[in-house]
């Protein structure tokens, strides 16, 4: 599995117009907090040293952090924004607004920690947010439609790391709020605090940052892994049980979601070798070819010979892609639970105890596009 960064043609978001808009209200509010932190730490460095100055880069780092994980982000936003995206980035401004008052503030000393801390607190509302966005089935539709063949595996990855990323967020808030209450215990212990608080944040910025599972393989894969994972059981979940049941379910799935290894895959089921065509199937062949011309489906139906080119696990179907432009036809194994719009059935089978049982669908949306062009 290819990451995405070296076969894309284009990076343009599927919803360009979204992901500007609120870029440019991101960065207006970025670059203000920026300002901000300039000009306090140039005052402080005018008049002398002051180890005060280790705050201001505490502060840089939190706001860098913030405006590099939009901007990584944003380039896949895959649904209309609304009210709730521009209340967290202005929510985001309030927070750095204070946290730029405290820097000017001389009583303000490990004041700056705990805004900090809020918003890492609230990053994990807007994680949340993202991925209950994400698990919409409308946008995983949007993926495939933009991103063609890649669209399933870019909607998993990015999913899997919204998950993954919400729990880091959560761990770096609570040692951000340690941390806090340090410094609002014993300010002295601030010019201490503020380094440490700045390595963890560059930490953050560089070990999870999308970026290097955009342009890793195995670290891309991983991330599909947890998405599909994330998606098959959070949808079983929702299905089944009271309220406790799926909070505490759901608690379960958050905390398999956090290391990659937890996830264990079953051991294929080995791989059934093909027969070819033999000279006593013509017969056969040949009456099935009878029976289709009698009801005039002959333009319609077809025969395939069964195959079996990789493992297929209990309660998985084909579910075929069509890349129109560069002419390729793709057909990957999903989970039936999986299906959330309304598949085309293309391909049956009749060697099953059910008998008659499709084995392959296309989406509706492509299946769509194949009329359009049998037409041309």
């Amino acid at each position: 599995m290819k990451a995405p960064l070296e076969l894309l043609k284009t990076h343009n978001p599927p919803f360009s117009y979204f992901s500007t808009v609120s870029m440019t209200l991101l960065s207006i509010v970025q670059g203000i907090a920026l300002t901000g932190i300039i000009e306090v730490a140039s005052n402080r460095l005018a008049t002398g040293y002051s180890w005060r100055v280790f705050e201001d880069l505490v502060a840089i780092c939190f706001t860098a952090a913030l405006w590099h994980r939009y901007v990584i982000h944003h380039q896949f936003v895959g649904w209309q924004l609304t009210w709730i995206d521009t209340v967290i980035i202005v929510t985001f401004g309030i927070i750095e607004g204070l946290m730029v008052g405290a820097l000017r503030d001389p009583n303000g000393v490990g004041k700056v920690h705990f805004f900090i801390f809020l918003g890492y607190f609230g990053g994990i509302f807007a994680y949340s947010y993202s991925i209950a966005r994400v698990r919409n089935t409308y946008v995983k539709r949007v993926f495939r439609q933009h991103y063609r063949s890649q669209g399933e595996q870019i909607y998993l990855a990015l999913l899997g790391h919204e998950y993954q990323s919400r729990w880091i967020v959560l761990i770096f808030a609570f040692i951000l709020a340690i941390l806090a209450s340090a410094c609002l215990w014993r300010p002295d212990l601030s010019g201490v605090v503020s380094p440490v608080s700045s390595l963890l944040i560059i930490t953050y910025l560089i070990r999870w940052d999308l970026e290097r599972y955009l342009t890793n393989d195995k670290k891309w894969e991983e991330m599909c892994e947890i998405g599909r994972c994330a998606y098959a059981k959070s949808k079983a979940v929702r299905l089944t049980g009271n309220r406790l049941h799926r909070i505490l379910k759901y608690m379960a799935i958050e905390v398999s979601m956090l290391c990659p290894k937890m996830i264990k895959k079953k051991p294929p089921p080995e791989t059934q070798q093909p027969s070819s065509l033999a000279p006593e199937d013509k017969p056969c062949l040949l009456e099935i070819e009878a029976v289709l011309k009698k009801h005039n489906a002959a333009s319609k139906f077809g025969v395939v010979l069964l195959k079996s080119c990789f493992p297929m696990n209990d309660g998985e179907v084909l579910e075929e892609h069509c890349d129109f432009e560069n002419r390729t036809l793709i057909s990957r194994p999903i989970k039936v639970s999986q299906i959330q719009e309304t598949p085309v059935e293309i391909e049956w089978r009749f060697d099953s105890a059910k008998g008659q049982e499709c084995q392959k669908y296309c989406p509706e949306d492509e299946w769509d596009k194949y009329s359009d062009n049998s037409d041309q």
